[in-house]
């Protein structure tokens, strides 16, 4: 009887010294005491800490002639933290910001103000598409659904939003070329050029992208084809401009270099079955019937063609 007794008194004091655990560990969670973390150089971290640490000066290189840097520095840290039970890495990232024009920002740039490359892609073709290429009030920049209000809050001190007034300023001084004039012919026109015309920024970029791809323009109407383009600004631009097709890369389809068909929008659809068929030392008319292309397609491939 006696030995049971003193079983019982051990388990029972087994009981009380686990209850008395428990409770030192729920008031030291509860005491609300700091977690210490650790430093860690961010020399030592991977790759990902250094491409985050790139000067800004590489984001903005392209634009330092219209517009000043807008951050001073970005200091990034790598903290390890004690997490009861867990290591998480955490990084702190703190810029230092002055002003900017949102509309001479790149990709770099925007990700450089703290966004990710997905959302600074995001702005640029809400600037470039939706607004036809330049942010004109805060509003419109606020308005950005991947610009959040915190977000818009911190940067609006800093965005200098270059007015229409400084533009038409600069304009009689861009308008001029050395020799008096600026060329006006559509497939030579630089950028300064289209913007002498009033052309919008977005616009521009995406014409020459497109005579890029083309090779040069062979008609008016390509300009048409641009990506959100309006009439209105299509016919601008035919209205103010020559062409000289001569300018345009065009080629026999019998000796037509294969990457460019495959590269160029008219023939690309076509490119294999060409490269086949012309092995045959067919005719083009022969190739265009096997190919059974509608008469707009043969149209647009027979302007980047040579004639026999």
């Amino acid at each position: 009887m006696r030995q049971r007794q003193i079983v019982g008194l051990s388990i029972f004091g087994v009981f009380i010294l686990i209850f008395q655990l428990c409770f030192s560990i729920y008031k030291e969670a509860k005491s609300g005491e700091p977690v210490p973390v650790e430093v860690v150089d961010i020399q030592e971290k991977n790759s990902f800490q250094k491409e985050k640490s790139k000067p800004l000066s590489d984001a903005n290189s392209e634009h330092n002639r219209s517009t000043t840097h807008f951050a001073e520095d970005i200091n990034i840290k790598g903290y390890k933290k004690n997490n009861y039970g867990g290591i998480k890495n955490i990084y702190v990232k703190q810029m230092h910001l002055s002003s900017f024009d949102p509309n001479v920002l790149d990709l770099k740039g925007w990700v450089a103000l703290g966004f990710s490359p997905n959302q600074a892609q995001v702005i640029i073709n809400y600037r470039d598409k939706k607004l036809k290429g330049k942010f004109k009030t805060l509003e419109e920049i606020k308005n950005c659904f991947v610009i959040s209000e915190q977000k818009f809050l911190q940067l609006r001190p800093y965005i200098k939003i270059s007015s229409e007034k400084k533009t038409s300023q600069k304009k009689p001084h861009s308008s001029l070329a050395p020799w008096g004039k600026r060329n006006k012919e559509l497939n030579s026109m630089r950028y300064e050029d289209f913007k002498d015309i009033d052309i919008e920024e977005g616009i521009i970029r995406r014409l020459l992208s497109f005579r890029k791809t083309l090779g040069g323009f062979v008609n008016k109407n390509q300009i048409r084809e641009i990506y959100y383009i309006t009439p209105e600004e299509a016919e601008k631009i035919i209205n103010n401009t020559s062409l000289d097709i001569h300018h345009a890369k065009r080629y026999h389809l019998g000796d037509a270099p294969e990457t460019w068909l495959k590269s160029h929008p008219y023939f690309r659809k076509f490119a294999t079955e060409i490269i086949l068929y012309r092995k045959g030392e067919k005719t083009k008319e022969e190739i265009f019937d096997l190919l059974k292309i509608n008469s707009a397609e043969k149209e647009k491939m027979n302007g980047y063609l040579l004639k026999n």
